[in-house]
């Protein structure tokens, strides 16, 4: 199965209304207003809006943001959906230099790896893996590790390339 594709992506303004939604106890209300609103974007799940949500805050740093998004039991993989920056929640963590947000994304990696369903790491979000594989932007984390918690998020024919360049690379 490959990874979700969004045709939108959230922005600050999103996570904004979410945090206020957060304080009125009106969450529900807003995810199901954004799903209303963008479904023609293929967003039709709370899982979806989370995944949305998720990467912006990674994007912004927003570790309070993250946190919440964590704690939240899902239903499905909301790491590896990708919107139209191309980025997943995964590999926006890889790519930032925030090693407070990478622990969260272990963490939560560590405590649901048993229960996710893998998906097919495809397109421009394997293209940007691929290079944070080769050079992670983490020195607390090696190629090895980042593919191991990768392995729990993706199928294995879809990392078998990325396996090979860093085996190559350890020669």
């Amino acid at each position: 199965m490959e990874s979700k594709q969004f045709k939108t992506n959230m922005f600050k303004s999103d996570l904004d209304r979410f945090s206020e939604a957060i304080e009125k106890g009106t969450t529900e209300q807003f995810i199901q207003v954004y799903i209303d609103e963008h479904k023609q974007d293929n967003v039709l799940s709370k899982d979806d809006v989370y995944s949305l949500l998720l990467n912006t805050a990674i994007s912004l740093e927003n570790l309070e943001l993250v946190r919440y998004i964590l704690d939240i039991e899902h239903e499905g993989n909301i790491l590896t959906s990708v919107g139209t920056s191309n980025f997943s929640p995964i590999s926006t963590t890889l790519y930032s230099d925030n090693p407070q947000i990478l622990d969260c994304i272990i963490q939560y990696i560590e405590k649901i790896a048993s229960t996710l369903e893998k998906t097919d790491l495809v397109g421009e979000d394997y293209e940007h893996i691929r290079m944070i594989t080769e050079t992670p932007a983490f020195e607390s984390i090696e190629s090895a590790d980042c593919l191991s918690y990768l392995s729990s998020l993706y199928t294995e024919t879809s990392l078998r390339p990325l396996i090979a360049l860093v085996e190559e690379d350890a020669i």
